[in-house]
């Protein structure tokens, strides 16, 4: 079985709804995708595509704000942004990089996590 592991640097960034104005859909996170899918692609490394079934495992790794005491970092996040936005976004960047279409995604796990190092960090697995 097959699986790969990915690393996005940086604050995880929930999916933005689509914006319309004057007839016209604008997508306001296309630079966030953009930059994304390159450290996609650089992890998937010409690999080939997987085709499905696929499990994805997912840990967001988040600031912790300045007014929450905590005394270790590794702990739940349990504010915003929601954890199911959060997983749109690496399903739609991965298309077409990682696989055809999210679809195939049969089985998901994901956590939200505080960090002094915010990534995002996802494993796509075969079944």
């Amino acid at each position: 079985m097959r699986s790969i592991t990915y690393e996005i640097p940086g604050n995880p960034v929930p999916l933005a709804r689509p914006r319309f104005a004057n007839n016209h859909v604008w997508d306001s996170q296309k630079p966030t995708k953009f930059s994304a899918g390159l450290f996609v692609a650089r992890c998937h490394d010409n690999a080939p595509l997987f085709t499905g079934p696929i499990s994805l495992t997912v840990v967001f790794y988040l600031p912790k704000p300045k007014k929450l005491d905590i005394s270790h970092f590794d702990t739940f996040h349990y504010s915003v942004p929601d954890l199911d936005n959060l997983l749109k976004l690496v399903g739609d960047v991965c298309n077409g990089i990682a696989y055809k279409d999210d679809a195939i995604i049969a089985s998901i796990h994901a956590e939200k996590r505080y960090s002094r190092n915010p990534r995002t960090v996802f494993t796509l697995s075969e079944l």
